[in-house]
């Protein structure tokens, strides 16, 4: 699945083909970057000839429904559930997005996670780069400066294309296409977990600011949160064959840019240690493989959701309370009590000693004996 060509129709720099094969507006303006053109030339130019043709990626909108697909077939019925059938919502916005979202349809809510034009386009780029690293070492840290450069920090310009013809042979576009399924998957297994985990519920109302521009979720979750999802992610996404290599290349970039630019607060929280990340994206892939699953802590299963609801808290809280002596009479039998001489629900344990056992134990034997021989005459 990971290694496979899926011709996608996806052409270089082109976002509108991208919108069309989803009959999103065929008269949107491509924008076209000469700083774009100037750098595939820079990156290019040592290689050799350069080929300004229009190439088709291998990946695209289509493979990023089909891993979707996987993800949510995939889930524990208590987490899929939660989601729409299709949970994937195709959008044609050239700045890079991926957020969990919720319609409604039919009086039923859509729990669903959105990718945009803008995101298949970066990951496409950055998994081609990073194919390319294996034949160029060098290749990929170049590509994310110079992506940063021309990008900017709002997403200004498309990535800048890569059109060496050396680098799109087929063995380089099959890495290219692993790459992107690892990166995608991911990310959308993450925001899937958003959903079942309760964060996009517990942060909805102040996921759009003015205007109704729309706030990361990263911006609003606790650290805990977010190492929750990721580790769930993890896990979701280890489940159908899918490495971490891609998406520790896609944080990797992130981390290898001079200034984080905001569109990177749609992949990861802002300020966070990206290197720590990858640490423990290695971490749980060794884990996951060695043990056959990834176990999830209890602060995971905590799912973040309101205190009363957790059954830890729960637990912890009855048992407490359980613990006392009764207020009133709740049995409604003859009852004996064996310890009468004992509190009900000492304070402290006590544990008697071997010879007070004993010497405790023998008084009822002898008593049984001698009241046996008072009763058999009178059952005689």
């Amino acid at each position: 699945m990971q290694g496979s060509k899926v011709p996608d129709q996806t052409k270089v720099g082109s976002r509108p083909d991208l919108r069309a094969n989803f009959a999103f507006n065929r008269g949107a303006k491509m924008k076209t970057s000469i700083a774009a053109i100037l750098l595939a030339t820079a990156l290019s130019a040592a290689a050799g000839d350069v080929c300004v043709s229009q190439r088709t990626y291998p990946s695209g909108f289509r493979v990023a429904l089909e891993r979707g697909g996987d993800l949510y077939d995939a889930l524990p019925a208590k987490y899929g559930n939660q989601l729409a059938a299709q949970p994937i919502a195709l959008q044609p916005q050239d700045v890079p997005q991926i957020m969990p979202i919720c319609s409604t349809s039919e009086d039923k809510a859509l729990r669903q996670v959105s990718i945009s034009a803008g995101f298949i386009d970066l990951v496409n780029h950055l998994s081609h780069a990073k194919a390319i690293e294996r034949l160029r070492p060098g290749f990929f840290d170049k590509y994310v400066q110079e992506l940063t450069r021309v990008a900017g920090d709002n997403f200004t310009a498309q990535p800048p294309p890569i059109v060496d013809e050396r680098f799109w042979k087929e063995d380089i576009l099959n890495e290219q296409a692993s790459y992107f399924n690892q990166m995608v998957g991911l990310m959308v297994a993450i925001n899937f977990s958003h959903h079942y985990l309760g964060h996009f519920d517990k942060y909805a109302t102040k996921m759009f600011g003015p205007g109704k521009k729309a706030v990361p979720i990263n911006d609003l979750l606790k650290p805990a949160e977010w190492e929750a999802s990721v580790k769930y992610g993890v896990s979701d996404a280890l489940s159908c064959s899918l490495a971490t290599d891609g998406a520790i290349a896609l944080f990797e970039a992130i981390d290898k840019m001079p200034k984080r630019p905001h569109w990177t607060e749609i992949i990861v929280p802002k300020g966070i240690d990206l290197k720590k990340l990858i640490l423990e994206l290695t971490q749980y892939e060794k884990e996951y493989y060695r043990n056959g699953c990834l176990k999830l802590g209890l602060l995971d299963k905590f799912q973040f959701r309101p205190a009363w609801d957790q059954s830890p808290v729960v637990s912890l809280t009855e048992k407490t309370f359980n613990g006392g002596a009764s207020l009133l009479a709740v049995v409604q039998r003859p009852m004996i009590d064996i310890h009468a001489d004992e509190l009900i629900s000492q304070v402290s344990s006590h544990v008697p000693g071997v010879l007070q056992g004993v010497g405790h134990g023998l008084g009822p034997v002898v008593k049984a004996e001698l009241d046996a021989v008072g009763q058999n005459p009178g059952n005689n």
